[in-house]
């Protein structure tokens, strides 16, 4: 794959090679076989930039960019769209997703670079918007998400471009919080 710029690559668990490019889609490569096959827009609308992926205990791929989440089937290679739903109103650019990552709990976190982050169960089909609140230490730390991480563990780890690292504390359905020192 020359002369394409990658925003991200993830190996499933078949085995295939998912790259994320900044301007042409995505694309998927077989190392068994060698087949490269690109996935642009398909007839579902998605932005042509895909910038992070995750897959889930299915092998069901999620990938998201300045347009949002969408998930592939890679058996069927259907692809169908993850409606974000925003807690707060008059938000018009919470799709510009930057990083997923899928649960111990089979729940899809999705860090946004401007209003939080998101969490979707695959179980029950519950949306979550994490927000930073005022006067509430166990609510996010910032409205800028740029990743997530697992621990061995299992807990989500967040890191922000304001205010540096938290963890999501499922007993308490909270945040800790990790500040940097100045």
């Amino acid at each position: 794959v020359e002369n394409i710029e990658l925003s991200s690559i993830m190996v499933s668990k078949s085995g295939d090679v998912w790259l994320g490019t900044f301007s042409q889609g995505m694309i998927r490569f077989n190392k068994k076989t060698g087949e490269i096959k690109r996935y642009l827009d398909r007839g579902l609308v998605f932005d042509r930039s895909v910038l992070c992926f995750s897959e889930d205990k299915d092998g069901v791929i999620f990938f998201g960019g300045f347009n949002g989440v969408k998930k592939i089937d890679p058996i069927s290679e259907q692809i169908s769209e993850v409606i974000i739903k925003s807690a707060l109103e008059n938000v018009y650019d919470f799709e510009y997703i930057h990083d997923i990552v899928i649960d111990k709990f089979r729940n899809v976190w999705m860090a946004s670079y401007t209003v939080g982050v998101f969490r979707y169960s695959l179980l029950t089909q519950e949306f979550v918007h994490f927000v930073p609140r005022s006067g509430d230490s166990d609510s996010l730390n910032s409205y800028v998400i740029n990743t997530i991480g697992l621990d061995r563990n299992g807990d989500v780890w967040l890191g922000s471009e304001e205010s540096g690292l938290a963890r999501f504390d499922y007993g308490k359905h909270g945040f800790d919080r990790f500040v940097r020192d100045n």
